[in-house]
């Protein structure tokens, strides 16, 4: 698991040790057990964002297969589908973990990642 932010840091890395414990390795490092997790918050964060490569290959390809066929119109109509095939999104599971002495971590997870935290906050 990745540290997004919180106390430990903004950088570093968590994960759940052998012997029940979570380990914390941000700029402070800190051990804790199940029951000294306070509580934990699960939410998806997507991005949408817009590719320049991606809207001019397709503008030069459909685009100009579309000329090809159906002169002006396919040309409008390569415009359209290139912006709309140039969005692409991404998606990220971010965990915000509150401990019992007030600390707090936010961890960017697996959906695999998540259910263990929660079983072993449990």
């Amino acid at each position: 698991m990745k540290i997004v932010s919180g106390s430990f840091g903004a950088s570093g890395s968590a994960y759940l040790s052998r012997d029940a414990r979570l380990v914390i390795e941000g700029q402070a490092r800190g051990v804790y057990t199940g029951d000294q997790i306070g509580a934990i918050e699960a939410r998806t964060e997507k991005e949408r964002r817009f590719s320049v490569v991606s809207f001019l290959l397709g503008l030069v390809v459909v685009g100009g297969v579309l000329t090809v066929l159906f002169n002006v119109i396919g040309l409008l109509v390569g415009i359209v589908l290139a912006v709309f095939g140039s969005y692409y999104g991404d998606s990220k599971t971010i965990v915000d973990v509150t401990l019992t002495d007030g600390k707090t971590v936010a961890l960017e997870c697996t959906p695999r990642a998540v259910k263990k935290l929660y079983a072993f906050a449990a």
